[in-house]
């Protein structure tokens, strides 16, 4: 039981990693757009 829960908890992290990096990334594009223009 100990184990499954180990496991569910680093898929929940990977996911917020995840979404993290996705957020990040767009956040990066908007600033360069806005940079160049």
């Amino acid at each position: 039981m100990k184990y499954s829960l180990a496991i569910i908890a680093l898929m929940a992290f990977g996911c917020l990693i995840l979404v993290f990096e996705f957020y990040a990334l767009k956040v990066i594009d908007w600033a360069f757009d806005r940079d160049l223009k």
